[in-house]
């Protein structure tokens, strides 16, 4: 007897089923990244107003209580420097095509990270000698220097900046736009400009709350055009349900069982589907 090849069952899984278009993937991963977008787009007007309102309680903080106001200068001043460093040091050492100019912008960022760690340490030295003292003219020691000081820091800031970027573009051919060009040299006239007026604690107060204001009025105009934009949406989308409801029902044209006898074609030969076509005749 002869052996039999027996076949095993093998199980057989759809292909069509794993084989997905990496572009339709795409496509369904952008539109879900841009409905999210969009939706933090809509509401992002309620940070905006909450910021707002921060900055107006901050500057009218400042103006009620001048001998604080000092201490919180330098508070800001201190996070905007180290909170700058931090972000700029992997970006910016990435993109940069030299290693000197990797090597010139490491050593300004963390002089100017090391600044801001001096003026967070100013801020808090400064609070607590001001609880002593009736006006700012009885400080002493670290606290009254840092008064004087803080004019010269801001003049270290802003020069190292604008002297770091144009000597790694110019010396380094590092790229750059004309946006950025003007930007560091105004950033340079402002420094010269520091350095030559006589910039009192008094000043130091009032550019704050001037700065405090105007960057609310700024943030307060761009609340209330997104609510805008918010309430238009939901405008367009009411009125695009209304239409979609008025829109008039298409029927079907419905079949015509009344049909004339001189409509018929003669032509088409009628089929009798009872029509035995194996019977035997006898």
């Amino acid at each position: 007897m002869g052996k039999k090849n027996k076949n095993k069952d093998k199980n057989i899984v759809d292909e069509t089923l794993f084989n997905l278009n990496p572009e339709e993937e795409n496509k369904e991963k952008k539109k879900k990244e841009s409905k999210t977008a969009k939706a933090f787009n809509m509401y992002k007007f309620i940070f905006k107003l909450i910021g707002c309102a921060i900055l107006i309680t901050f500057g009218i903080l400042i103006w009620v209580n001048s001998k604080d106001a000092i201490g919180a200068i330098y508070l800001v001043t201190g996070i905007v420097c180290a909170v700058a460093a931090l972000i700029r040091i992997i970006p910016l050492l990435r993109t940069l095509k030299t290693h000197r100019a990797r090597l010139i912008s490491f050593i300004e960022i963390i002089f100017h990270f090391l600044i801001g760690v001096y003026l967070l340490a100013a801020a808090f030295a400064h609070w607590d000698a001001v609880k002593d003292v009736a006006n700012l003219e009885e400080l002493k020691g670290f606290t009254k220097f840092n008064l004087k000081a803080y004019q010269y820091i801001l003049v270290i800031i802003f020069f190292t900046r604008s002297f770091c970027y144009y000597w790694v573009t110019i010396r380094f051919n590092e790229e750059t736009d004309k946006i950025r060009f003007w930007l560091h040299a105004v950033i340079n006239a402002l420094a010269v400009v520091l350095a030559a007026i006589e910039l009192t604690p008094e000043n130091i107060v009032w550019t704050l709350i001037i700065l405090a204001f105007a960057c609310a009025l700024v943030i307060g105009g761009e609340s209330g055009t997104g609510y805008y934009r918010y309430r238009k949406s939901i405008k367009a989308a009411r009125e695009k349900q209304k239409e979609a409801e008025k829109a008039p029902e298409i029927e079907a044209p419905a079949k015509d069982e009344n049909v004339e006898i001189n409509e018929i074609d003669p032509n088409i030969i009628p089929v009798d589907d009872n029509n035995n076509q194996d019977s035997i005749i006898s």
